[in-house]
């Protein structure tokens, strides 16, 4: 009698597929939360940038420390701000919002020092842009409330807070610096 030989399955079991399908789905999880958190990084490095830029060109243009003159329309034009930032009057930031730069009061003083303000921030980048400008500016405010005062300390706990970087897409900032 002759025996016959069983051929080999081939194939995956439904286990199996399981497990790989599970597998790649955790990849692609990972891929683009990574992606998410890089542009984050990346609007937060851009906006950063161009603040510590416009804030170099705005001391070596007001040596003497009396800010009453600045405007946006003064920065625009000696070309404090990239083209691409300046329609008209108005100044914007990477988000779409706006920028605008002003004289400020610190400590009672009247013109010492000059605000740059910014609108429509996002609640994921807020935080971490404020912390990556904090050491050019003397006093800082994110939707009115202070976190940083002169002198002082960036009070990170607040600016993590409800209250301050809120759960908006719309956040408002204030920098303020000699």
């Amino acid at each position: 009698m002759k025996t016959r030989k069983r051929r080999a399955m081939s194939g995956f079991t439904l286990i199996e597929l399981m497990i790989g399908f599970g597998m790649v789905l955790a990849a692609s999880i990972l891929v683009f939360a990574y992606a998410a958190n890089t542009k984050v990084s990346a609007s937060v490095h851009h906006e950063s940038s161009a603040i510590n830029m416009g804030v170099s060109r705005i001391r070596n243009m007001f040596p003497g420390r009396d800010y009453s003159a600045i405007s946006n329309t003064v920065l625009a034009n000696a070309k404090v701000f990239t083209a691409s930032r300046v329609s008209g009057a108005s100044v914007s930031n990477s988000w779409g919002g706006a920028i605008v730069v002003a004289p400020a009061t610190l400590n009672g003083i009247a013109n010492i020092a000059f605000s740059w303000s910014l609108n429509r921030v996002p609640q994921a980048e807020c935080f971490d842009l404020v912390a990556s400008v904090d050491p050019i500016f003397h006093e800082i405010q994110v939707n009115g409330v202070v976190v940083k005062t002169f002198p002082g300390s960036l009070d990170r706990t607040t600016l993590a807070g409800s209250t301050a970087c809120g759960a908006s897409d719309s956040n408002a900032v204030t920098l303020i610096s000699l």
